[in-house]
């Protein structure tokens, strides 16, 4: 499917902040069907994180939640990878504890 805009959101270890972040997105007056949110996580160490991950790709179509195999340290690497995912006409990249 075809999203007006995707959201890419490089996590580490960030699941205190994923359900705030999410519902931000959720509530968004353009429509939530029109939006796509694509998690990459750089291999989180607490269980948390990842379920929360797994969880949200799950309940929703249009979250994926991607997990990198070693940790970059790096947020740029999962944002190159949710580019390289992305189908939205527009693409923005979103931090974790952005509301």
């Amino acid at each position: 499917m075809n999203y007006k805009i995707s959201v890419i959101v490089a996590t580490y270890n960030s699941g205190d902040f994923l359900n705030e972040f999410l519902d931000s997105i959720i509530s968004q007056s353009l429509g939530f069907e029109d939006i796509e949110v694509i998690f990459v996580d750089d291999a989180s160490t607490d269980t948390y994180t990842l379920e929360l991950l797994h969880n949200f790709d799950e309940m929703y179509s249009n979250v994926l939640a991607v997990f990198l195999d070693e940790n970059s340290g790096f947020p740029g690497a999962g944002r190159n990878r949710g580019l390289d995912l992305a189908s939205g006409e527009y693409v923005i990249f979103a931090d974790h504890d952005d509301s």
